[in-house]
């Protein structure tokens, strides 16, 4: 059964989420002006005036995911922002050192030693066997 839901940014990187890209999908090919426009977009939306309690949600676009009851999540449409996103986090680490840790987090699942759950790999993504 296909079931489709809304999900916010900080769930789809939590532990919930492992993405694997499948052979299928092609590389990840974005250039500037495809980045330069999500940017522009994330930016444009968080420097919005007002509350941000008030503030309508940012529609960061369709991301297709199959995915069963585990983290594991195979990719099939929204690679190109996925990728985009956890390259901008690595560059926020690199830039907000007082947040690496927190980043890296987001960036790598560290798995828990109180919840028994192993570290998933060395990235969150893991793009068409690389």
């Amino acid at each position: 059964m296909i079931q489709a839901s809304e999900q916010p940014i900080a769930k789809i990187f939590s532990s919930e989420y492992s993405f694997i890209i499948p052979d299928f999908q092609r590389p990840y090919s974005w250039g500037r002006d495809q980045v330069d426009e999500l940017l522009d977009d994330l930016t444009h939306f968080a420097f919005q005036e007002g509350d941000v309690e008030d503030l309508n949600p940012y529609f960061l676009g369709s991301i297709v995911l199959i995915k069963g009851d585990d983290p594991i999540a195979k990719v099939v449409d929204g690679q190109q922002r996925l990728t985009t996103l956890t390259i901008l986090f690595a560059v926020l680490r690199e830039l907000l050192p007082g947040l690496k840790e927190s980043i890296t987090k987001i960036i790598c699942e560290p798995g828990s030693d109180i919840l028994d759950i192993p570290p998933k790999g060395p990235s969150r993504i893991n793009l068409n066997n690389y």
